[in-house]
């Protein structure tokens, strides 16, 4: 009997062994997920903003996927796909309005994915995703706080643009200002073909790039990584970072700068073929490239590595 009973046991474990393995192999592949799983299904619905000509917009992301752009709609309207076991998607949970005098304060929160982002087990989500459309008009400050989640802003045009991010992911694209300012807690960070008279940013870790921005520039990183490629320097660029490391691509830019670059601590390579230059480990470098003088690209670097090419 005892025999018996232990081959059971053998067997129900094994089961148990293919059971986990099997799971996993789902997983992995992105054919298993925790909302499937629990019997959740996606509802979708809109909300349109009861207020009307605010002249600056507040929003304020906890999470989820998110996508903000300009569109042809008369009000702020926000799309919502969420996953859940009811009947109805509760638009009440998910978004909260207010105004303050001109300006228009929208949160938009995934309470479902934020309760659920501290489970030790790691299942593989859906998030629940808003697509926020504003009007055509141009506001006077647009300001998105995003504490989580995966956020991307295209084609917005504002006076004063401000993002700031805690962490997650969060992709600035074609978008025009007066003024652009970001800071980033950690996370990731793009900024592609934006242009403002101004833009700065301070980021405190993780990774940030920014691609063929426009404008005079001010970039400051304390830890992490920092990608810069720049096809044209049309004002002054000044790129400090107190760790980490700098990745900078001017070298192709059509048109003149000069450079200047120092260490304090760490160190230097320089690779601007077109202007005959190749410094490697240097703690300093001063040089132009193409003809004329050209905007200032100054780079501080006080602790880690800059790449110059």
């Amino acid at each position: 009997m005892d025999g018996v009973l232990k081959k059971v046991a053998i067997g129900a474990f094994l089961l148990f062994l293919i059971g986990v393995a099997g799971n996993g192999v789902l997983f992995a592949l992105g054919m298993w997920n925790y909302n499937n799983a629990a019997g959740y299904r996606e509802l979708s619905d809109t909300y349109v903003a009861k207020s009307a000509g605010a002249k600056s917009i507040d929003l304020k992301i906890t999470s989820g996927d998110v996508r903000i752009v300009r569109a042809d709609v008369d009000r702020p309207t926000v799309r919502i796909w969420r996953w859940t076991t009811d009947e109805s998607l509760r638009q009440e949970e998910l978004i909260s309005e207010a105004v303050q005098g001109d300006v228009l304060h929208l949160k938009i929160g995934d309470s479902w994915r934020k309760a659920n982002h501290y489970l030790f087990i790691p299942f593989k989500h859906r998030n629940n995703r808003f697509e926020v459309l504003l009007p055509q008009a141009e506001y006077e400050t647009i300001v998105i706080n995003a504490s989580s989640g995966r956020v991307q802003v295209e084609n917005l045009e504002a006076g004063i643009l401000t993002a700031r991010m805690s962490s997650g992911q969060f992709k600035l694209e074609n978008c025009r200002a007066s003024e652009i300012a970001l800071t980033a807690d950690s996370g990731s960070f793009d900024m592609i073909d934006c242009q403002a008279a101004k833009i700065s940013s301070r980021v405190s870790a993780g990774h940030a790039r920014f691609e063929n921005v426009k404008g005079k520039l001010d970039i400051s990183s304390s830890s992490g990584h920092i990608d810069v490629a720049m096809d044209e320097i049309l004002d002054d660029v000044l790129i400090r970072s107190s760790s980490g490391f700098a990745d900078i691509k001017i070298g192709h830019a059509r048109t003149p700068f000069r450079l200047e670059a120092t260490a304090s601590t760490g160190k230097l390579d320089i690779e601007l073929p077109q202007a005959g230059q190749r410094v490697h480990s240097t703690n300093s470098f001063k040089g132009s490239v193409g003809e004329g003088e050209g905007p200032l690209v100054k780079v501080e670097v006080s602790s880690g590595k800059a790449k110059i090419r």
